[in-house]
């Protein structure tokens, strides 16, 4: 009875000793009981951790993925306030920078207007021209067309001079510089540079003018079947131009008209092959050029004209011409493909040999 009121007020283990003892063991207290008297000791025993619940292996993931995360955005926030951002060696002045924003903000404006200017109104017919306000009737004579044609002709000179114009832009419009044919008149056109015709000297005051031999006679004899444009290169002073052209034909009698370097017929010292702008049949159409040789299927090089020199190229040419109005031919352009190659052969040899092959008589000067 005794020891088990012992047992419930200071212990949970009873032990039994030999020699009579009894060791009650209460957390850190013992109770010793010899015969009729108590001891209690006290035994120091180390703290005892509380044991922590290891974590699952899915909420170890989860905290060292958020732990890798925070220490990547500490990162991210230490590295702009470590590192000072570098100068770049090619950054300008503020003054430059400013200055080329406003040139570059200019030119978008202007080409807006510009623009914008070129296509007012452009299309219109003339009953609708008639049919504008005031206001836009002065837009359209004083800026709008003035605009336009200052613009072209600028565009139009550097497609002459810069092949390079027509392959980014397409050819450009094709405009007629000769009055369209009358009805039941030639059927051939003949276009002559003046200097595969004559020799101009500028030693003196007024141009002394050479023809080459049997130039009368050939444009005697031609201008009853052709029309007969006498082209004036860039070469020639333009006040000149009417009085040479009277030396040539005093009476009037043998060109159709003249052709000027405006017109555009030739484009970098080479006849076109925009034979749209004779407003005649390019099978029809006949040049006869000084220049350097070039290959052009209306052409033929007589070469330039020298006064120490004394060909008759004109009239042995004269009766291959006749003979193609007098045959009717369709097409001069194959004809003229016999008497092209000068690099191998020379032109009066080649004349000769088609003579001789189409049977055509030689004319004698008269």
């Amino acid at each position: 009875m005794i020891l088990n009121k012992v047992a419930r007020c200071y212990g949970k283990q009873i032990g039994f000793f030999s020699n009579g003892r009894i060791q009650i063991t209460k957390q850190n207290q013992s109770l010793y009981l010899v015969g009729t008297k108590r001891f209690f000791t006290t035994q120091q025993q180390p703290p005892q951790t509380p044991k922590q619940e290891e974590p699952n292996s899915k909420q170890k993931n989860t905290e060292d993925k958020k732990t890798e995360e925070n220490e990547k955005e500490n990162e991210d926030e230490e590295k702009p306030q470590e590192e000072e951002p570098k100068k770049s060696k090619y950054s300008l002045p503020p003054a430059v920078t400013a200055v080329t924003s406003t040139f570059f903000l200019g030119v978008i404006v202007a080409s807006t207007f510009g623009y914008i200017t070129y296509n007012f109104k452009k299309d219109i017919s003339e009953e609708e021209r008639y049919r504008l306000n005031s206001i836009e009737s002065a837009v359209y004579e004083k800026i709008a067309e003035p605009f336009r044609e200052f613009f072209d002709n600028i565009f139009e000179n550097l497609r002459t001079k810069y092949e390079f114009f027509d392959m980014l832009f397409g050819p450009g419009k094709i405009h007629k510089i000769i009055p369209p044919p009358l009805p039941g008149g030639k059927k051939y056109t003949l276009v002559i540079d003046i200097d595969a015709l004559t020799e101009i000297t500028k030693t003196s005051k007024y141009p002394t003018l050479y023809k080459r031999a049997g130039l009368d006679f050939f444009l005697e004899n031609l201008r009853k079947d052709y029309e007969i444009y006498l082209y004036f290169n860039a070469n020639i002073p333009q006040n000149k131009i009417e009085q040479l052209n009277f030396k040539i034909d005093t009476n009037g009698k043998y060109f159709t008209g003249l052709l000027y370097p405006e017109t555009g017929l030739k484009e970098r010292n080479q006849f076109t092959k925009k034979l749209e702008m004779l407003d005649r049949d390019p099978s029809k159409v006949i040049f006869i050029d000084a220049a350097s040789p070039y290959q052009h299927p209306n052409v033929i090089n007589i070469g330039k004209f020298k006064s120490n020199s004394k060909d008759r190229l004109l009239v042995e040419l004269l009766p291959i011409l006749e003979n193609f109005t007098k045959k009717n031919i369709e097409d001069v352009r194959p004809e003229i493909a016999q008497f092209q190659d000068i690099q191998n052969k020379s032109l009066s040899k080649m004349l000769e040999d088609y003579t001789s092959t189409k049977g055509i008589n030689h004319r004698q000067k008269k």
